[in-house]
């Protein structure tokens, strides 16, 4: 019995789309780099890269929030 059927192929066109969106809304500049194993997000500003391994098992939307928790305690700025 199948459960669930994850397509890599999907799931990588679904974070390219949202975490363009994302970027694009960001008080940061950012730029990021998609590979078969990874995604690499750079900081523009301090060139800082951020390597992330996809983890097909978690949704889209989770993979990006942990993406931006790691900008936002880096890179964010400060009120």
């Amino acid at each position: 019995m199948l459960y669930n059927k994850t397509d890599s192929n999907k799931y990588v066109s679904e974070f390219k789309t949202r975490f363009a969106n994302f970027a694009q809304k960001a008080p940061i500049l950012l730029s990021f780099i998609v590979a078969d194993n990874k995604v690499t997000v750079i900081h523009e500003n301090s060139q800082t890269a951020y390597d992330f391994e996809w983890d097909f098992t978690i949704p889209v939307k989770s993979f990006i929030h942990e993406i931006k928790q790691v900008l936002s305690d880096n890179h964010y700025p400060r009120i």
